[in-house]
């Protein structure tokens, strides 16, 4: 069955196919003859060209289709190079910035941030990039923009450290002026300053440990700086008296009171009213005993008085 199967496949292959070309005009018709062979043999032939022709033209097609995603690629490296080297000058920009707010606050940095005397100057290596760069024959490599993009991440994270480290003393500093006794705490005139006197009522020699502001009953008294009330109630020798803690170690003593409008506990700010000027404890009329602690020592609370406020009275 196989042999002759095989004997008609050879006899097929041989037979032949004649095609025949009739010219209108006045040439003699011409006649091709091609084996059945043959004509597979064509058709194959064609059909591997046509493929290798559709392999040929994909590859060039991907060729240019890879080069211009190449030059897209560095077109955006060169952007984002730009872009980098902006975002450096405004650094630098912050820089500056940053120097000149910490000569206003004469912050010396405690940290890693530390301003150094001026001294510097390009590499071989920057010099001979800039030679490139004036020539036209910089290209920008990945790897140089990604040392760029760490460099300027060290920088911004250096630069982030610096402004926490102003922000967290500009708190700090606002904070103690917060907590500073530094208004009046009662309209009146001074009758009695801080230092070594003659005690009115007990006739001794000793340290008169605040000022008296002498005032009409019931004058407001106000809080000189912010703070939290931490004793009210009856002393001896200052009467009624009313205690502030402000923060850093600054506390105001308010004596000889009539009456306390704030209890122990609460929140007060700066030019709050907080009490009434009395005549309670020893004292010989109407008057503010008034007291300035830092650290527990007691300070001239005159230090801070600003002459100008509108509570002061020469």
């Amino acid at each position: 069955m196989a042999n002759r199967l095989s004997q008609w496949i050879k006899k097929e292959l041989r037979r032949h196919f004649t095609i025949m070309l009739v010219p209108h005009s006045g040439f003699k018709p011409m006649r091709f003859s091609f084996s059945v062979s043959f004509l597979i043999f064509l058709f194959c032939f064609w059909t591997g060209l046509t493929i290798w022709a559709g392999y040929l033209s994909s590859k060039h097609i991907d060729y240019w289709r890879v080069r211009a995603e190449h030059s897209l690629i560095k077109l955006r490296m060169t952007l984002l190079a730009k872009q980098l080297n902006q975002s450096r000058e405004y650094l630098d920009q912050v820089k500056e910035n940053d120097n000149q707010i910490r000569e206003l606050l004469e912050l010396k940095s405690k940290k890693s941030i530390i301003v150094e005397e001026g001294k510097g100057g390009p590499s071989e290596k920057e010099i001979e990039k800039l030679e490139l760069y004036l020539s036209g024959k910089l290209e920008i490599t990945p790897e140089e923009l990604h040392k760029q993009a760490l460099k300027l991440k060290e920088i911004s994270k250096t630069r982030l450290n610096s402004i926490s480290e102003i922000l967290t003393t500009v708190d700090r500093q606002r904070s103690l002026y917060r907590a500073t006794p530094n208004i009046w705490p009662a309209e009146g005139r001074i009758t009695s300053g801080y230092g070594f006197r003659i005690h009115p009522v007990h006739g001794t020699f000793e340290l008169h440990s605040g000022i008296d502001i002498a005032a009409p009953r019931d004058t407001p008294i106000v809080a000189t700086a912010d703070g939290r009330v931490v004793f009210t109630g009856w002393s001896e020798g200052y009467g009624k008296l009313l205690i502030v803690d402000h923060g850093h170690n600054y506390k105001t003593l308010y004596g000889h009171l009539n009456k306390i409008i704030c209890k122990q506990g609460d929140m007060v700010k700066r030019g709050d009213i907080i009490a009434a000027v009395g005549d309670t404890g020893t004292s010989t009329g109407y008057h503010l005993h008034y007291e300035v602690k830092f650290n527990d020592k007691i300070l001239n609370p005159k230090r801070f008085l600003d002459e100008d406020n509108f509570f002061a009275k020469k």
